[in-house]
């Protein structure tokens, strides 16, 4: 249905090329995508439903911060916080969705620092993040203790 056209794009972590890089990793761990929306469009920024069985994913993109911004890092810290605020204003606890924010690997410190597994895991939220090269790592509330332990 959606197709995948990551090495087509220049090496920059557009939120465009960090959503398609999710949109072609989401089979790999059993979604598929059903509604995509573009960054003028609003509502929720990948829609996908597992292919098994009725369960759904809502998953918010952020890119990287202009090069308008004073500072990379507190760009960064403020598209974090608004896509932590929109995924928030999106989780209805009766339809029982997942719910994930995709970022560049950049934000993967900030994460970290901001988020605890606990909350994660009660909101059923996940991050993905992407790198350079199109990689997507999925990091749920289990990978976000193990990587805070370690």
């Amino acid at each position: 249905m959606f197709g995948c056209w990551v090495d087509w794009l220049p090496m920059v972590n557009s939120e465009d090329r960090i959503q398609n890089a999710v949109v072609c990793f989401l089979p790999s761990i059993g979604y598929r995508p059903m509604a995509l929306r573009t960054t003028k469009e609003p509502g929720v920024d990948i829609k996908a439903r597992h292919e098994s069985y009725s369960r759904y994913f809502e998953i918010e993109v952020k890119g990287e911060p202009g090069k308008a911004a004073k500072s990379q890092s507190s760009g960064r810290e403020v598209r974090f916080i608004t896509a932590l605020g929109q995924i928030l204003t999106r989780i209805n606890p009766d339809r029982h969705y997942y719910y994930g924010i995709a970022f560049p690997d950049t934000y993967k410190d900030l994460a970290m620092r901001r988020v605890d597994p606990v909350l994660m895991k009660t909101l059923r939220l996940s991050f993905f993040f992407v790198n350079e090269s199109g990689r997507v790592e999925h990091m749920d509330w289990r990978d976000m203790r193990r990587s805070k332990a370690a």
